[in-house]
């Protein structure tokens, strides 16, 4: 299962911590291969939900004043999932918010695309569609310029779901882009699935819609006939 994936992967960075001393003398490949090693065990820790364990990791790399700086913003970004995580908002949209910062002085586009992911998801918990549509855009931008295509995809689901409330049209156009990417990951059938799914969802939206208006339109309707009472008992 996934779990035990996740602790094979563990131990393997555990026992690689271990021996990286011993297997390298170069002190550059030596200090780049720590930082390597110690932000996977990290996000293994947080991958086995021992969160304790993965801060504590990812402090360590930020205390060593050796460290390789091109790890600095990627246990960054780490850190504010592992922040999310223990539900602590702030500190995670601090954390990503300065990882992106330095990934985007870097050009760094794999990570601006991840890094807006992680950040996208905490504001869309928080309920700040506005917030995920602007780092969703950001993250969706960076993960179309170098094809990568599982970002895309989270991206648009991100951003149909925050457009659904305010621009229906909007969020069918990164509906389609979801299909379209989840069927050039998983193949046609799983496709299928989804496009089932989304055509409910779409007509979901589109009753929502409709009784939105009717609401206003409603809403209107009382204002207009509790004014035109006013006139009447004047």
């Amino acid at each position: 299962g996934i779990f035990s994936d996740y602790q094979k992967a563990h131990d393997y960075h555990k026992k690689a911590k271990e021996r990286y001393a011993v297997a390298y003398k170069d002190e550059d490949v030596h200090i780049h291969l720590k930082g390597w090693i110690e932000t996977n065990l990290a996000q293994s820790y947080a991958d086995l939900n021992q969160l304790d364990s993965s801060l504590a990791a990812l402090q360590s790399i930020f205390k060593d004043e050796n460290a390789d700086p091109i790890w600095h913003p990627i246990a960054l970004h780490n850190l504010g999932d592992v922040y999310s995580r223990m539900k602590q908002i702030n500190p995670a949209i601090n954390a990503l918010k300065e990882a992106i910062a330095i990934h985007e002085t870097r050009n760094d586009q794999i990570n601006i695309a991840d890094a807006c992911w992680y950040i996208s998801k905490i504001y869309k918990q928080i309920n700040r569609p506005d917030s995920v549509i602007f780092y969703s855009r950001k993250g969706l931008a960076s993960a179309e310029a170098i094809g990568y295509k599982w970002s895309i995809l989270v991206h648009c689901q991100l951003l149909a779901e925050a457009y659904e409330a305010t621009n229906l049209n909007l969020s069918h156009q990164y509906l389609k882009k979801v299909i379209a990417i989840n069927n050039a990951l998983y193949g046609v059938e799983k496709t299928k699935a989804l496009q089932k799914i989304l055509s409910g969802e779409q007509e979901r939206l589109r009753k929502a819609e409709a009784e939105r208006i009717a609401e206003q339109n409603q809403l209107k309707q009382y204002a207009f006939l509790s004014g035109l009472a006013i006139l009447l008992i004047i």
